[in-house]
C-alpha cells in the first residue's frame, strides 16, 4: 500500500512539472508587450522643463506630447501620480490627425513657496512603443518638479571672481517672501548666492561650518577633490555703499581639505 502511495504521489508531482514547463522543459514565462504596427509611438520629448519655477500668481504649466505615427486621430489615456494632491493633469490627450505634437495644461494650487512638488505623468502603453528609440530622446513617462517663488529681478552688476577668474555680468534678484537677495546663476546654472543684506552688514544663506562660516554649494567640482563648497565669513563681509560693491570673504573647500580664502566681488551697475 505505501509503494502505491509513493507512486501516485510521484506521478502528481511530475504531472504539476510538465504542466509548467514548455517542450523543451523551461517553465513557461509570461509574453512581452508587442506593440501593433500602427501604435502611435507616443512621447514626452526631452527638451520639456523637467522643473518649473512658478511665481505666485501662476498656477499653471503646459507639457509637451509627440508622437511618430501621425496618419489618425487618436486619443490616449495618462496616469499621473501626485503624492500631495495638489496637481491637475487631464486624464487624456487627443491628437488630430495629422498632428505630431500637442501640449497639456497642469495646472497646481496650494502651494507652500520654495518647497519642490512633483508629479509624474505616463502615456498608455498601448501607444508607446518601447523598443523604438525616439528620435529627440523622449520617454513614455515625465516627472514635473514645481516651486513656487517670487524672486524677481533687482538689478544688475558684474561678479568678480578670483577664485574661478572669471569677471561677468550678473543679475541681483529679491524675494519678498524670505526678505532676502539672491546673485542668479553665481558659479553654475541653478546655483544662486543667497544673503540678507542691511546696510552694509551681510548675512550668507545656509548652515555654518565649525569655523562659523556659512557653507553654500557651488555647482562647480574639482577633477580630483570633487565638489566645491564656497565658506562665507559673514563678519569679514560687507556692502560699501560708495562703490556699490558688495565684498564676500570665502574659503574653498573640497571633501579633501580648503584651497584657503579668496574673496569675490559683485559690483552693482
Amino acid at each position: 500500500m505505501k509503494h502505491i502511495y509513493k507512486l501516485t504521489w510521484l506521478v502528481f508531482v511530475a504531472a504539476l512539472f510538465f504542466v509548467s514547463c514548455d517542450d523543451d522543459g523551461v517553465p513557461a514565462r509570461e509574453e512581452s508587450y508587442v506593440p501593433d504596427s500602427a501604435v502611435s509611438q507616443a512621447y514626452f520629448p526631452s527638451d520639456n522643463d523637467a522643473k518649473f519655477f512658478a511665481s505666485p500668481d501662476q498656477s499653471s504649466t503646459t507639457v509637451t506630447i509627440r508622437r511618430i505615427e501621425t496618419n489618425s486621430a487618436v486619443s490616449i489615456d495618462l496616469k499621473t501620480f501626485d503624492e500631495e494632491g495638489v496637481f491637475t493633469v487631464p486624464s487624456k490627450v487627443d491628437f488630430p490627425a495629422g498632428e505630431a505634437e500637442v501640449s497639456i495644461e497642469v495646472t497646481f494650487s496650494n502651494l507652500k513657496p520654495f518647497v519642490d512638488y512633483a508629479v509624474e505623468i505616463t502615456l498608455d502603453e498601448k501607444a508607446t512603443n518601447p523598443y523604438l528609440d525616439n528620435k529627440d530622446g523622449g520617454t513614455s513617462n515625465f516627472i514635473l518638479t514645481v516651486q513656487q517663488s517670487d524672486w524677481a529681478d533687482h538689478s544688475q552688476g558684474t561678479f568678480v571672481s578670483s577664485f574661478f577668474g572669471f569677471t561677468e555680468k550678473r543679475t541681483l534678484q529679491y524675494s519678498e517672501i524670505l526678505k532676502k537677495y539672491r546673485i542668479k546663476d553665481t558659479w553654475a546654472e541653478g546655483y544662486h548666492y543667497i544673503f540678507a543684506w542691511e546696510g552694509a552688514e551681510i548675512t550668507p544663506d545656509g548652515e555654518q561650518d565649525s569655523e562659523g562660516r556659512y557653507i553654500m554649494a557651488t555647482g562647480a567640482s574639482h577633477s580630483t577633490y570633487g565638489a566645491i563648497s564656497a565658506r562665507t565669513d559673514a563678519a569679514a563681509s560687507s556692502y560699501t555703499a560708495a562703490t556699490k560693491t558688495f565684498y564676500f570673504d570665502i574659503k574653498w573647500r573640497v571633501a579633501a581639505g580648503t584651497f584657503g580664502v579668496y574673496p569675490e566681488e559683485f559690483v552693482l551697475d
